[in-house]
């Protein structure tokens, strides 16, 4: 194995899914969900791929591939270099433990009957991590990490923020030490001053853990600052993949001029 290859966080290669006809002639998915064609592209360890595209573009279909709410037609996907959709039983769980989410919306993500030290811990628990004492350390460990207190571990997600929330979700993702994150629209709820601090703390958070980001949006303006690269979606496809200084500055396809034309 190569050393690039050796430090991939994600490989997905030739993806293909495409929702089925319901009888009643509806789509299966939510709404006219778009897709995928043919969609191939890499993260290595460390790094940020923001994919960007409008509503219908197929971003929530490939996201629901990768961790496996819905099986591609063909292609292939490989987390932390071990493959994903082939696995089965306990090695599909090692994988799983590589890739962890957080989503827009924090307030339905979290469980609302348990406290923030057992939202924290929960995943440690589910994947059989140490003991009782290591994991209520490491959940110390991570939430002061994300910058909350101690005292914030006996409260419910009702008592929380919204960036407060996201902070906690966050920590949860970290807790079982991933090597690639999902950000699924992680700042768009939050107003301005939210977004910019948290979109500081997941760039210090990722070069102290080393963890590779996926991060979905809708919103080029918003991948500006964390991405390392920027992909852009249409239509089931990814249209273009590119630098982010590159794809600012000379963006080739018709649908990022349309994107980036909706900064201005």
């Amino acid at each position: 194995m190569s050393v690039e290859a050796a430090a991939l966080a994600l490989r997905v290669s030739n993806l293909n899914f495409q929702y089925k006809k319901r009888l009643t002639g509806e789509i299966a998915g939510i709404g006219a969900a778009a897709g995928l064609a043919d969609i191939s592209f890499e993260i290595s360890a460390g790094e940020t791929l923001s994919i960007v595209g409008k509503s219908g573009s197929g971003k929530s279909t490939l996201v629901k591939c990768i961790v496996g709410l819905v099986r591609p037609d063909s292609g292939d996907i490989f987390i932390a270099r071990m493959d994903y959709l082939h696995a089965a039983g306990p090695a599909r769980k090692a994988i799983r433990r590589k890739v962890q989410a957080v989503f827009q919306d924090s307030a339905s993500s979290l469980s609302p009957r348990m406290t923030v030290e057992e939202i924290i811990s929960e995943p440690l628990a589910i994947h059989r991590v140490g003991n009782a004492q290591s994991r209520r350390e490491r959940t110390r460990s991570v939430i002061d990490a994300v910058g909350l207190p101690y005292s914030f571990l006996t409260r419910r997600s009702a008592e929380l923020s919204g960036g407060q929330r996201q902070r906690v979700a966050i920590a949860r993702a970290l807790s079982v030490e991933p090597e690639l994150l999902i950000l699924d629209e992680p700042l768009t709820a939050l107003d301005l001053s939210i977004k910019a601090q948290l979109s500081n703390l997941l760039a210090e958070l990722q070069e102290q853990f080393g963890v590779a980001y996926l991060h979905i949006s809708h919103d080029l303006f918003g991948v500006a600052a964390l991405s390392d690269r920027v992909a852009v979606m249409h239509g089931g496809r990814i249209v273009e993949n590119a630098d982010r200084t590159a794809l600012f500055t000379n963006p080739v396809h018709l649908e990022t001029r349309s994107l980036l034309a909706e900064m201005l």
